[in-house]
């Protein structure tokens, strides 16, 4: 069995995978910035009434939400490696790519 790989398409996933992070982190923290605002706000029967309702669901809609999600970023990481690849071959095109892949035996 022979497994081949290019250093382009190992490169562009790992740059999709970390221009993806960037704006997720962001989100992250500022919906936990928020989230803190708005529970020190709250009275003490507001913020039992905010725990009850906002974090009791159930696996399955946890399970669909995480599929879903799982989905849109494997998407989205894959649609940018693509467009990295295209663009790498296009200015490089007698670079790593035109030469035999790397094969491991």
């Amino acid at each position: 069995m022979q497994i081949t790989f290019r250093p382009l398409d190992i490169a562009s996933r790992v740059a999709a995978v970390v221009l993806v992070a960037l704006p997720i982190a962001w989100f992250v923290l500022q919906t936990g910035e928020w989230e803190a605002k708005e529970v020190s706000e709250m009275s003490h029967e507001q913020l039992l009434k905010y725990v009850q309702e906002g974090h009791n669901p159930s696996f399955l809609a946890n399970y669909a939400w995480v599929l879903l999600l799982t989905f849109v970023y494997v998407g989205v990481v894959e649609g940018m490696a693509f467009v990295f690849r295209l663009i790498g071959r296009a200015v490089w095109p007698e670079g790593p790519e035109s030469e035999a892949a790397r094969r491991f035996v």
